[in-house]
């Protein structure tokens, strides 16, 4: 299923294309800066313990989630004044449209295989690593131990809310706008190595290079950045879910142990 303007229709004439590439660049600045100025908003306020020389604690998940919602909205205001309505386009344009319940279905699925297959990478990731990796982002979610308020806030965030963002930010503008000047391997590699690059984690660059390539071909042949939120999000909150899991079941106290 198809749509005029989506995606899927890119090698055709968009009008995606005739945005000046500094409108993508003036919404890649705003980003890194709302991630490098707003966690002294969120996470840098003194409190007693600091105060009295102690060691500062360690921000709650939900400040955590509370700032990736605010630079989320961040993100979709400057891709929405910038680009969308300073240059006259539909969201259908970047990719915003409706998919058929089959490619939910499809998405769906998609997100689910997407967990084994990242997991099989990583575990053949840590056998060529000689020290055992630590995954900063999981510090986000066990410093607050296993809440179901904290779980549930979490899956908010991180399975609806950054999904969305992501997915117009790098498949709908980005990926969107490189597929009306390269083929469909050059922007998917490109915007793929992009979303890796961005998150920050280095052990995680190949992890988050492929799960790009697999949004990108969603993308690609649904249509839709809708579809591939949908694989973005089953992706994240499986993961949520297994880390509260495993907290539950005391995991990382025995490992702190």
């Amino acid at each position: 299923m198809s749509f005029p303007g989506s995606p899927q229709n890119r090698g055709r004439r968009n009008p995606l294309g005739t945005v000046p590439a500094y409108d993508l660049v003036a919404v890649l600045i705003i980003s890194l800066l709302g991630q490098r100025l707003l966690p002294f908003a969120f996470f840098n306020t003194p409190d007693s313990d600091q105060l009295a020389g102690a060691a500062p604690s360690p921000p709650t998940v939900t400040d955590s989630m509370l700032f990736l919602t605010v630079h989320s909205l961040l993100v979709m205001a400057s891709i929405y004044f910038i680009v969308i309505r300073r240059r006259g386009l539909r969201l259908s344009d970047l990719g915003i449209v409706l998919v058929s319940k089959t490619w939910i279905v499809r998405a769906a699925v998609a997100g689910i295989a997407t967990v084994f297959i990242s997991g099989l990478v990583i575990q053949v990731l840590r056998t060529m690593q000689e020290e055992p990796f630590h995954n900063p982002q999981i510090d986000i979610f066990v410093g607050g131990g296993p809440s179901f308020s904290n779980l549930l806030i979490s899956l908010l965030v991180t399975g609806a809310i950054v999904p969305l963002t992501e997915e117009i930010a790098f498949r709908g503008l980005f990926y969107g706008w490189l597929r009306q000047h390269m083929s469909v391997a050059a922007s998917v590699a490109i915007s793929s190595a992009f979303f890796a690059f961005l998150h920050g984690v280095p052990f995680l660059i190949p992890i988050f290079a492929l799960v790009g390539a697999i949004l990108a071909f969603i993308t690609e042949k649904s249509g839709s950045v809708l579809a591939a939120t949908i694989t973005h999000g089953v992706f994240n909150a499986f993961g949520v879910i297994s880390l509260y899991t495993l907290m539950y079941r005391g995991a990382f106290e025995q490992a702190a142990g």
